[in-house]
């Protein structure tokens, strides 16, 4: 190997009547999944509902009373208008824990893994 210490080797017995000894070669990486536990995340799960929702919620909302409140400062107008809408999404989007491994892609979502499923159900029986 090109890396020292990447493996830890065993001696093992002969193979039949061989006159030299075999080793056994186990690698001393961990493997990413073994190494840390899965962690739970937070994620929002928008639906067409949630943003009928919030389109309604910000047609009937009077903006001109946050740039009123503001003074016409353009960094207060900001982050109120920002906050308002960050409050909006908080209370109409619903919050969902969902469960990450280490060697888990980002992209992979219930729906995709789903699909994996259904492929290798598919495979397997044909």
């Amino acid at each position: 190997s090109n890396f020292r210490d990447a493996y830890k080797a065993l001696p093992r017995p002969p193979f039949g009547k061989a006159d030299h000894d075999s080793i056994l070669l186990i690698p001393a990486y961990r493997q990413k999944l073994k190494q840390e536990a899965p962690a739970l995340r937070s994620v929002q799960r928008w639906s067409d509902q949630a943003d009928s929702t919030l389109q309604d919620c910000f047609h009937h909302v009077d903006w001109d009373m946050f740039r009123i409140a503001s003074d016409n400062n353009i960094d207060e107008y900001a982050d109120s208008v920002c906050e308002f809408i960050r409050t909006c999404v908080e209370d109409v989007v619903p919050i969902a824990t969902i469960k990450t491994f280490p060697n888990q892609k980002p992209w992979i979502d219930g729906s995709i893994l789903v699909k994996l499923k259904a492929r290798t159900t598919a495979f397997k029986t044909s």
